[in-house]
């Protein structure tokens, strides 16, 4: 586990409870108005144990799930029904499963680190929760880093779950 700074907690698998308790600590001293955990919720997401995991994570803490998928454009540009829409009520049938309460978001933006980050605040969330990808060097050239971005821009705990996290939280 290493600190990266206010409110960043870089987790690696073995090291994920370690940081969980951490963060547990963080929001439970964070002010009553933030309530909510932000799910940044990709095209690529498939619900799995995982979206159990978060639901059950969520419901211990007692906070409602924001889960939010931002695609790139505008809203005049996007099919009839878009993945991310797709993968939105996919994943918030899971949490509902799961018993989590929970709100689904759809932004459309040509800035996805910055729309996450304006809605986080917006909507008062209590924790920042993102999955890693395993796009390569390339990619992340291309397409920006959300995850670096949010790290660097917010005062709002981040969690950050690798690509290969298939542990309960």
């Amino acid at each position: 586990m290493e600190t990266q700074g206010p409110g960043l907690i870089l987790a690696t698998t073995t090291a994920l409870p370690q940081a969980l308790i951490l963060f547990c600590e963080q929001l439970i001293n964070f002010p009553p108005q933030r309530r909510q955990i932000l799910l940044a919720v990709s095209d690529r997401w498939v619900p799995d144990s995982r979206v159990d995991a978060i639901a059950n994570f969520a419901q211990r803490l007692g906070r409602p799930i924001l889960a939010v998928n931002v695609a790139y454009g505008s809203e005049n540009s996007a099919a009839e029904v878009s993945p991310g829409e797709r993968v939105l009520e996919n994943v918030a049938k899971h949490l509902r499963a799961g018993n989590a309460q929970v709100e689904t978001l759809l932004l459309f933006s040509d800035d996805l680190g910055q729309a996450l980050l304006n809605t986080a605040e917006e909507h008062h969330a209590s924790l920042i929760l993102l999955g890693l990808s395993s796009k390569g060097m390339l990619a992340r050239l291309i397409e920006g880093n959300v995850a670096q971005e949010i790290v660097r821009s917010t005062t709002i705990p981040v969690l950050l779950l690798p690509p290969d996290w298939s542990s309960p939280l």
